[in-house]
């Protein structure tokens, strides 16, 4: 674990190995996941859903559910809405490539269609009929 402390005038920023950053400033403590800690789980999804072209959305979504639902779990307490904002991104941006990678003939429209559903008063919900993506931080 890498410890770091660092004082610049009233700024307080110390690092922890926990994949969280802590920072004070002005008298108020910020705990943050960690640069490192979403780059990791932004890597891990992208090689999940890179090393699974070939199976179908449902068994997709089995993997990705526990992934997903155990870093955002671990992180909820924190100050995370950027990371979990982050997350959301890097996972349509992978599961896109995905889609249009099965459906190379296909046009956008169709595969948002077959992927993609409105749920509330959310649109681009990554489900099929019997399961649907976690979505970070909600």
């Amino acid at each position: 674990m890498g410890w770091g402390i660092s004082v610049i005038g009233i700024l307080l920023v110390v690092r922890h190995g926990l994949g969280w950053n802590f920072r004070k400033y002005r008298g108020k403590l910020l705990i943050k996941p960690s640069k490192s800690s979403c780059k990791n789980i932004a890597d891990k999804v992208r090689l999940l859903i890179k090393k699974h072209r070939a199976i179908t959305q449902d068994d997709l979504i089995r993997i990705l559910n526990p992934v997903i639902r155990g870093w955002c779990n671990y992180h909820r307490p924190m100050v995370s809405k950027e990371a979990f904002k982050n997350l959301d991104s890097v996972l349509f941006i992978s599961l896109w490539k995905w889609a249009r990678h099965r459906h190379p003939m296909k046009s956008r429209q169709w595969v948002k269609n077959k992927y993609w559903t409105r749920i509330g008063g959310r649109d681009w919900i990554f489900s099929s009929k019997e399961n649907t993506l976690y979505i970070a931080g909600r």
